[in-house]
């Protein structure tokens, strides 16, 4: 055999493949970014869904100011003072909303149909409340999003019946409306309580507003603020 052929033969073969350091580099530089995407990856997605959700908070605003434009400028009570026709249950405020908002979809889907909210995810559904959220995953009446009971409470004597008019909120830019949370009322003792922490991103929480904005805090500036106190006793 050509010597020359061998030699060039024999360049080939060890060209073809990897080196055991060439290997062993390969695989640390995988090791270093699978670290980074476990590590990095879920707060992405936490800050991603957190910012759904602020999202989703603004369109729970829009929808609660139709629902006061046809209820002669109220917002919905805690719980709905009327049944409406499909439904024999009392109806939750998100879920007047959402009745106001899918008015074809029957009402018994978005009251107890898991199925529903799966396939059309509405914006009353958090996607920052996972299955481990605590106390609760999230069910149809657990959607997590809560109301604010100081409303109930401080203008409506503790009826969740009752009906506030927004000329009895006298800054509605201060009163808080909706926070994310699993139960379907929140008090302030809920804002720097336990049950909080798994709805917080990067230790803050979005607060919409009576007044439809949005701002997003961490529970010690919402009470800080004196929040916890609106809206104020007439």
């Amino acid at each position: 055999m050509n010597p020359l052929n061998m030699k060039k033969n024999h360049t080939l073969q060890r060209t073809g493949g990897f080196t055991l350091v060439e290997l062993l580099v390969v695989i640390t530089i995988i090791a270093a970014l699978a670290a980074v995407a476990f590590t990095v990856g879920p707060r992405m997605k936490r800050r991603a869904d957190a910012a759904k959700s602020t999202q989703n908070m603004r369109q729970i605003g829009a929808v609660a100011g139709v629902f006061s434009a046809d209820n002669s400028m109220k917002l919905p009570a805690l719980v709905l003072p009327s049944v409406p026709a499909g439904t024999t249950a009392e109806v939750l405020w998100h879920e007047g909303l959402l009745f106001l908002t899918y008015p074809d979809v029957d009402k018994s889907k978005i009251k107890w149909d898991t199925a529903w909210w799966n396939t059309n995810n509405p914006f009353m559904r958090n996607p920052v409340m996972t299955a481990t959220s605590k106390p609760k995953p999230f069910k149809p009446w657990f959607n997590g999003y809560s109301y604010n009971y100081r409303i109930t409470a401080n203008l409506g004597a503790y009826s969740e019946s009752f009906m506030p008019a927004l000329a009895s909120i006298s800054d509605p830019a201060r009163t808080p409306f909706v926070v994310p949370f699993w139960n379907t009322r929140y008090s302030p003792a809920d804002v720097a309580g336990a049950d909080m922490k798994s709805f917080l991103v990067d230790n803050k929480m979005s607060v919409l507003f009576v007044d439809g904005h949005v701002e997003n805090m961490t529970p010690s500036e919402y009470l800080s603020r004196k929040l916890d106190e609106m809206p104020r006793k007439p």
